[in-house]
Order: C-alpha cells, then sequence, then structure tokens
C-alpha cells in the first residue's frame, strides 16, 4: 500500500485516518516482529513452552484417568481395549461359523451318503424281487397239475389261444 500525504488526509473521516495510521506503522511492526520470530530467543522460549504445554497435558491426562477410575467410569484406553477384545472375538465367531457350515456340509454329504447305500439296498431288493417274480413267471408258463394259475396269467394264455385258432 502506498504512504498517503499526511497533508491528503481528511481527519474529519475517521476511516482514512486509521488507513494512514495502518499503512504507515503496519510494515515497521511486520518488520519488527519477522525479526522476533526468527530470533534464536523466541525459538527457545517457544520450545519451553511447548514443553511446559506437553508436562501439563500429561499431568492432566493421568489426574482425569485416576478420577475416571475412582468414578468407577471407562477410560478411552478401556474403551479402546474394549474395541480391541470386541473385534477379536467377532474374528472368532466368524472361525466358528465357518467351520460349522463346514461341518453342516459334510454332515448333509455324510446323510446323503446313507441315504444313496440305502436306496442302493432297497434297490438291490427289488431287483432281487423282480428277479424271482421272474423265475415265477417262466414256471407257471408250465402249469403243473394242482397248481392253479393266477387269473391275468390264465387271461392271458386263452387270449393267445383263441389267437392261435
Amino acid at each position: 500500500m502506498g504512504e498517503q500525504d499526511p497533508m491528503s488526509v481528511n481527519y474529519t473521516d475517521p476511516f482514512s485516518v486509521w488507513k494512514s495510521f495502518y499503512s504507515e506503522v503496519e510494515p515497521k511492526i511486520s518488520q519488527s516482529l519477522q525479526k522476533v520470530l526468527e530470533s534464536e530467543e523466541y525459538a527457545a522460549a517457544a520450545g519451553q513452552m511447548l514443553n511446559a504445554t506437553l508436562q501439563l497435558e500429561h499431568l492432566y491426562s493421568r489426574q482425569m484417568e485416576k478420577l475416571l477410575q475412582n468414578y468407577k467410569l471407562p477410560t478411552t484406553k478401556d474403551i479402546a481395549r474394549l474395541c480391541e477384545l470386541v473385534i477379536g472375538l467377532e474374528s472368532k465367531i466368524d472361525q466358528i461359523e465357518e467351520r460349522l457350515i463346514r461341518l453342516e456340509q459334510s454332515i448333509q454329504t455324510g446323510d446323503m451318503g446313507k441315504q444313496i447305500a440305502l436306496l442302493s439296498q432297497q434297490l438291490s431288493a427289488l431287483i432281487g424281487s423282480l428277479q424271482s417274480i421272474e423265475k415265477i413267471g417262466t414256471t407257471e408258463e408250465t402249469p403243473t397239475r394242482g397248481r392253479r394259475q393266477p387269473r391275468t396269467t390264465r387271461n392271458v394264455k386263452e387270449a393267445d389261444e383263441s389267437t392261435q385258432e
């Protein structure tokens, strides 16, 4: 900002007075503050202030933790530890769930094996029954005296005889 001539400042206007004052004083204050901020003394003082602040924060943290323990309230560390335990518990539950699913699948597969074996036995029994019925059917084609033919077989034979005539 350019400097204004003090004679050209309208002293009845407070804004122009303030603007004139600011434009004259700001560069000087800025230079002196820059020198202070770049000095070793300021850096040492800022370091000491930072250390004091950190010590105070640490003291405050310990006192707050003791206070919460006295009132039997959880601290942030307690909540963080609890969160870790819950996450661990969730992963264990997931592992158990996966094992149960695999176990259920193997049981179902085992049940299927049992069912297949049972069906195989029943099929073998049916095949045996069919074979014995077939044997009975072939022996009944040559009827012997005293044995009566089943009605269905007699009807089939009578139909065969009538077609042959």
